[in-house]
C-alpha cells in the first residue's frame, strides 16, 4: 500500500505543532486556587484580575486557575490543604494562620489598626517580613498583605453603645475562638459563642443582645431586623489572606515570584478594597433606610480595654512575647 507524499507531510507537520504544543504546555506552572466564596463576591472578582495580571507579566509561564464555591475544600480544610500540598493555594483570613504562626493572632486584636493605609505599609515592613518568612517554614507562603475587605462593627438591640461601661451585663455574640471571646470581653460585655449560621435566631430569640460583624454580613443576613443600633467603631476589619504552596511558590523562578507577589500587592489587595469601600458606603445607606440608628462611640476608651486585653493574653502565650509591642510601635511610625 502506498503511502501519499501529501499524508506523509501532514504527518510530519502534524508531529511538529505537536512538539511545538506540549513544549508551551511543559514550560507553563499551573496553581490551582480554591476558595469558599461565590462567584459575584469582591475576592473572587479580584482573584480574576489577579490572575489575569500574572499570565500577562510572566509570558504564560504561570498560569492561575480559580475554583470558588468550596470546590477544592470548604472553610480553613482549603488552606490546611494547601499547606500539605494538594491544593497550591488558597483564600482565606489571618485568623487561620495563626494555627499554623502564633504572631498572626495579633490581627485578631480589637481596635488595634485606625487606618488600613497604616496596615497596607506594615505589611512592607521588618516586622510582618519576619513573620511572613515564619509562616513560610510551615509550608504556606502568604502572597501580599492582609487584605482589607471592609470594617466590623458593633450591633445592639435595645441599647446604644457609646463607652465600654454601657456594654456591662449584656451578652455579645463571639466565635469559638479564645482570642476573639477575650477582647469581647475586653470591650465590657459577655461574650456568647454562637455559630455565624444560628446567629440570627439567636439574635431573634433574645440569646444575645448584639453582634459584630462587617456591613454585608448585617445586611444580607437580615440581622437589621433584630438589632436597632449600629455603632460605626472599626472594631477590626474584615480580611482575607491569599496563600500558596511554600515548594510550589519555590518552583517558579525568583522573577516569577516576584511578579506573583507584586499582584497580590498592586492587583488583587487593592482591588478587593475598592470594590469592598463601594459596597459599604451604599449598605450603610441602605441599612439605614431599614431603619438601623447609627452611633459614634468613643473609640479610645475601647482602644485601653483592648490594649489591657491584649497584654493578658500574650503573656498567657496567645502570640510572641514582645509582638505587641512591636506591632504598636511600627504603627506609630507609619502614623507620623
Amino acid at each position: 500500500m502506498r503511502i501519499s507524499k501529501y499524508l506523509v507531510l501532514s504527518l510530519i507537520i502534524a508531529t511538529l505543532l505537536s512538539s511545538v504544543f506540549f513544549n508551551v504546555a511543559a514550560d507553563t506552572t499551573v496553581i490551582q486556587l480554591g476558595h469558599v466564596h461565590h462567584r459575584e463576591f469582591p475576592a473572587h472578582l479580584a482573584l480574576l484580575k489577579f490572575a489575569e495580571y500574572v499570565e500577562k507579566n510572566t509570558d504564560g509561564e504561570v498560569k492561575i486557575e480559580i475554583f470558588p464555591d468550596s470546590a477544592l475544600g470548604s472553610g480553613a480544610k482549603v488552606v490546611e490543604r494547601t499547606k500539605v500540598g494538594t491544593v497550591d493555594a488558597s483564600l482565606g483570613y489571618s485568623g487561620i494562620l495563626q494555627q499554623y504562626e502564633p504572631s498572626f493572632g495579633i490581627f485578631s486584636t480589637f481596635f488595634l489598626w485606625d487606618d488600613y493605609d497604616v496596615m497596607f505599609e506594615f505589611f512592607q515592613g521588618p516586622v510582618a517580613q519576619e513573620m511572613v518568612e515564619n509562616l513560610a517554614k510551615t509550608g504556606l507562603r502568604l502572597l501580599g498583605p492582609i487584605c482589607y475587605s471592609g470594617e466590623r462593627y458593633l450591633t445592639t438591640r435595645n441599647k446604644p453603645i457609646y463607652t465600654p461601661e454601657d456594654l456591662k451585663g449584656m451578652k455579645i455574640r463571639s466565635v469559638e475562638d479564645v482570642i476573639a471571646r477575650a477582647f469581647t470581653e475586653g470591650m465590657g460585655a459577655i461574650p456568647t459563642p454562637i455559630a455565624f449560621s444560628e446567629l440570627y435566631m439567636a439574635l431573634q430569640q433574645k440569646i444575645v443582645d448584639g453582634q459584630v460583624n462587617g456591613l454585608s454580613q448585617i445586611w444580607y443576613q437580615k440581622f437589621y431586623e433584630q438589632q436597632k443600633y449600629l455603632m460605626i467603631n472599626n472594631v477590626k476589619f474584615t480580611d482575607f489572606v491569599l496563600v500558596v504552596n511554600e515548594a510550589k511558590f519555590q518552583t517558579l523562578s525568583p522573577k516569577n515570584q516576584e511578579i506573583l507577589v507584586e499582584a497580590a500587592n498592586e492587583v488583587w489587595a487593592k482591588e478587593v478594597r475598592k470594590i469592598s469601600m463601594v459596597e459599604e458606603a451604599a449598605l450603610l445607606d441602605k441599612l439605614k433606610e431599614k431603619g438601623m440608628e447609627v452611633i459614634y462611640p468613643d473609640r479610645e476608651k475601647f482602644k485601653a480595654g483592648s490594649k489591657e486585653m491584649a497584654y493578658k493574653l500574650e503573656k498567657e502565650g496567645a502570640w510572641p512575647a514582645g509582638l505587641y509591642d512591636k506591632v504598636v510601635s511600627e504603627i506609630e511610625r507609619l502614623t507620623k
